[in-house]
């Protein structure tokens, strides 16, 4: 399927994309294959385009998270809180630990204390 020239996709300055023929005002990101109505429309080109490369987060080293308290590491998301017990302290069901962040820590300071 041909898309005339006023159907094309619209690249924006922030590296995304919008579909002329459905909702203009959304913007897909550069590496999506179509639009939210699923119309065929291949990922535009543009002329000389780089994708830029978005850096992942830097993680802290995991030594320095054994020295942190209670308060201290209540200030880091419950999501690299889960990583840290998981991959390092070997806590089994760390991701499935219920009742948040506060739980989360506790079992990390028991199992401390049970180790040491």
């Amino acid at each position: 399927m041909r898309l005339r020239p006023d159907e094309q996709p619209v690249w924006n300055d922030d590296g995304t994309w919008s579909c002329r023929r459905h909702i203009p005002q959304h913007r897909y990101h550069a590496t999506a294959p179509r639009c939210l109505m699923g119309c065929p429309i291949e990922r535009p080109e543009r002329p000389g385009a780089k994708l830029t490369v978005v850096p992942e987060p830097v993680e802290l080293p995991w030594q320095d998270f054994d020295q942190l308290d209670a308060d201290a590491l209540a200030t880091y998301d419950i999501h690299r809180l889960r990583k840290y017990a998981a991959n390092v302290l070997l806590i089994r069901g760390a991701s499935k630990i219920r009742g948040g962040k506060p739980v989360l820590i506790a079992r990390i300071l028991k199992h401390r204390r049970a180790v040491a």
